[in-house]
């Protein structure tokens, strides 16, 4: 009998034993888990935090307080998308935080591509009412045009203004614009 009750004995201070290493584990994974959370957030944090600075660093070259560098990033801004080189610091910094904020939303990445698409037709839009559509102007000249002016569409928007107006025209192109806006 003695040796019966020996083996019992013996099993249930394996098991616990074994239930003692297994909670060690669980414990040991979920702090690694906590302080993978704790530095991912911090990660992010500042991931945004530089991003917030950049904009800003935009937003004041655009605005013509940025320096000798200031003055060279504004041009090529506004050289590129024209008058909306102004927005493009605040639309930059709101689509990195959505994206970062929806880390792997299929959906966030969709209506992030949908805002993008609707920033380059604005530019298209910019270029189409300030300076509009002359059939021999070259995109390097709306590069220039929009550097040194400080208005238009930048090459964005004059290549937008190029290839729609020389297929559909200008009343075709304002259409297309305005369809590709409200989709």
């Amino acid at each position: 009998m003695a040796a019966s009750n020996t083996p019992k004995k013996s099993t249930t201070k394996r098991s616990t034993s074994a239930k003692k290493k297994s909670s060690a584990r669980t414990s040991a994974k979920k702090n690694t888990a906590e302080k993978q959370s704790i530095s991912s957030g911090f990660q992010t944090e500042i991931v945004l935090l530089v991003l917030m600075a950049a904009a800003i660093i935009l937003m004041v070259s655009c605005i013509g307080l940025g320096g000798t560098v200031g003055g060279s990033i504004s041009k090529v801004l506004m050289g590129v998308m024209g008058l909306m080189a102004y927005v493009f610091p605040i639309v930059l910094f709101i689509m990195a935080a959505f994206l970062i904020s929806n880390k792997g939303n299929v959906l966030a990445y969709k209506k992030t591509a949908a805002a993008a698409v609707l920033f380059l037709v604005l530019c298209g839009v910019a270029q189409l009412f300030t300076e509009g559509y002359q059939e021999r102007t070259t995109l390097l000249e709306y590069y220039r045009i929009s550097s040194e002016y400080r208005t238009g569409g930048g090459v964005v928007g004059g290549a937008i203004c190029i290839s729609t107006i020389s297929a559909f025209g200008t009343i075709g192109a304002y259409v297309i614009l305005v369809l590709v806006i409200l989709v």
